[in-house]
């Protein structure tokens, strides 16, 4: 049978059909079986055997999809300058055999979670880490999920660089907002290492943290790249115009809370605040920067962000020594805590006790339309407290202070932490329930089938 004759027996839709082929060699399996082409000879034994009697038997025939991979794999290699515009080529062909075509790329070059070390070296490993968000975004557990992982490394390695959770519908500002002062620069123009190396701690952190982060929702992440990078190439150029430079900034027709995120973003640059001085003509700049930032009136999650590495690091500790302390009766008064004489410990999951309070503590942050938070403090250490220690359900139910049409962020707290936890810290993947029981049995006004049907929304 030839090439076009298994695509044709494999693949009903024309549509699908006509996408292979064109995007397919025409390579015989000598071909594939010669060293000089692919060394790696297991990777092509793996392969056939994969779609000839594994997990994809009968999905496509193997010639016809190392055909598929050989040619898409040079595409990669030849266009990994342009890692967006890679993605978008792929996404011609139909999301399933998208998919399984992501995995063996990421087969190819050693499985995923990428080594981190090489994001900001290899054009190549920039351009993986797009494929390997792409590949893990797609829906439900696939075999190829657990084929391509590289076990060696930890599975949650490139959390804080790709965006696996749902993403906004829309941003609160767009590109149209900073018309006139910004670059205007696409993603393959971020993601090219001839125009920075900086992807490991500023391209890939700054898209996150629009799309999934802390800030999901406020600026689209192409529109602040834009506005930061214009205003960074201006910083670098105003040794001889520091002051021009500052007021230049300052007058920047954005709001106070934009300008906030801007400047957290610039300190984030040198290292975090708070700023330590390097002894150069830019200092002046970002103790200004570092001024405004912090006189900022609200409690924002800009101001733990962007907090120094060391100085994060010294208050986690703090906070660690005061929840390890073993508490006294007397000080038990208006915070529920655990009984006298015990050490916190989670009996909910397997994470440790210390890991479960920042990925609820946007609750305390986030605003209601009364501009009061979702929770008080004393309320998040109350769920904490019934919900992972002592596992009871409170009587009355905790009120969390909310308003119509904003159960969708705070439902999208608990689908995260159930996102993050699923696959690291429990024993089996079918625990959906009592994760979304952490909203519906521990809070008054969420229905559990409600919060159930929608939870990934």
């Amino acid at each position: 049978m030839t090439r076009i004759e298994q695509v044709q027996t494999d693949i009903n839709e024309p549509l699908e059909q006509t996408l292979i082929r064109d995007m397919s060699a025409n390579n015989d399996w000598d071909f594939y079986y010669n060293t000089q082409n692919i060394s790696n000879q297991s990777f092509v034994l793996e392969t056939e055997r994969y779609f000839e009697t594994g997990a994809r038997k009968g999905f496509l025939m193997p010639l016809v999809f190392m055909d598929l991979f050989w040619m898409q794999l040079q595409y990669l290699i030849k266009n990994a300058h342009k890692p967006d515009s890679t993605i978008k080529h792929f996404e011609a062909l139909p999301a399933e055999q998208r998919h399984v075509l992501y995995c063996f790329i990421l087969k190819f070059y050693g499985g995923y979670p990428l080594p981190v070390s090489n994001i900001d070296g290899m054009q190549i490993q920039t351009t993986l880490l797009l494929i390997s968000e792409a590949f893990l975004r797609y829906k439900g557990d696939t075999p190829e999920k657990d084929y391509c992982r590289n076990v060696h490394q930890p599975k949650n390695l490139n959390d804080e660089l790709i965006s696996l959770e749902t993403l906004p519908e829309s941003y609160q500002y767009t590109a149209k907002d900073f018309e006139g002062f910004t670059a205007n620069n696409d993603w393959d123009f971020y993601h090219n290492l001839d125009n920075t190396r900086e992807q490991q701690h500023l391209i890939f952190p700054i898209k996150k943290y629009f799309q999934s982060g802390q800030r999901a929702g406020f600026i689209e992440p192409l529109a602040f790249m834009n506005l930061f990078w214009e205003q960074r190439g201006k910083l670098f150029q105003s040794q001889n115009s520091v002051r021009s430079f500052t007021d230049n900034l300052k007058m920047l027709p954005i709001n106070e809370e934009v300008r906030h995120v801007l400047y957290g973003w610039f300190l984030k640059l040198v290292g975090g605040y708070h700023y330590q001085p390097k002894g150069l003509w830019y200092d002046v700049i970002f103790f200004k920067i570092e001024n405004t930032f912090e006189s900022y009136e609200e409690k924002t999650p800009e101001k733990w962000f962007f907090l120094r590495e060391d100085e994060r690091e010294k208050k986690i500790n703090e906070v660690k020594a005061t929840l390890d302390v073993r508490i006294e009766k007397e000080e038990i008064e208006t915070i529920e805590k655990p009984k006298p004489n015990t050490i916190l410990k989670n009996n909910f999951n397997s994470m440790t006790y210390e890991e479960i309070r920042p990925h609820f503590e946007n609750l305390t942050k986030l605003r209601s339309k009364n501009g009061e938070p979702f929770l008080t403090e004393e309320q998040l250490n109350q769920f904490i407290v019934k919900a992972f220690i002592e596992k009871e359900i409170p009587e009355p139910k905790i009120k969390m202070n909310f308003k119509r049409g904003e159960i969708g962020a705070i439902r999208k707290s608990f689908y995260s932490y159930y996102t993050y936890c699923q696959f690291d810290y429990e024993p089996t993947r079918n625990v959906k329930d009592k994760y979304v029981k952490l909203l519906t049995d521990y809070f008054q006004g969420f229905e559990y089938k409600a919060i159930s049907g929608n939870f990934h929304k």
